[in-house]
């Protein structure tokens, strides 16, 4: 059945219609697989039981509560990396003569790089245009040889770090 495998609409709609408004169960499921890959928590599923998910400032402070845990990493796992072509970083092959510094602590640095960039523009309501015209991204000892910061980024836990450098 379609409704076992898809969200789809609760409630019958004309073929014609183009926008299908959700219930608030759709609602709920919808925001929690897509922030936290997983299917509503109480908070969620009692919202929606009372009706009240649609009400604009429940939505949005729902919202912000499912971004603020460290569940809501599953957004840039299953949307962020691959948005952004990390997905498969983890299993790429490189040519070790040409590439010597792409050890597996580099790619884990790459990676939690992204996540974590991705992370903040999220978390902090960026604009999408950050990703290519911030001043700052996340390094750590790793990752700082690759933006000639070795010295003044050291050890193995990412941090945000204010770049200067307007062309890197």
């Amino acid at each position: 059945s379609p409704q076992f495998l898809f969200i789809t609409p609760a409630k019958e709609f004309a073929a014609d219609q183009k926008i299908v408004p959700l219930d608030d169960y759709q609602l709920a499921s919808r925001l929690s697989y897509l922030l936290w890959a997983t299917m509503p928590d109480a908070e969620l599923s009692k919202l929606a039981d009372a009706g009240k998910l649609h009400e604009p400032t429940i939505l949005r402070a729902q919202v912000k509560r499912l971004l603020a845990s460290p569940r809501s990493r599953a957004l840039f796992d299953g949307f962020g990396a691959q948005w952004l072509g990390f997905g498969d970083l983890k299993s790429h092959t490189f040519d070790m003569a040409k590439f010597p510094q792409m050890t597996p602590a580099m790619r884990t640095a790459m990676y939690d790089e992204a996540r974590l960039f991705f992370d903040s523009i999220v978390r902090e309501d960026r604009s999408v245009v950050s990703f290519v015209d911030s001043d700052y991204t996340f390094l750590n000892g790793t990752l700082a040889m690759l933006y000639g910061m070795e010295k003044t980024v050291v050890g193995p836990d990412m941090r945000k770090v204010k770049l200067t450098y307007k062309n890197r």
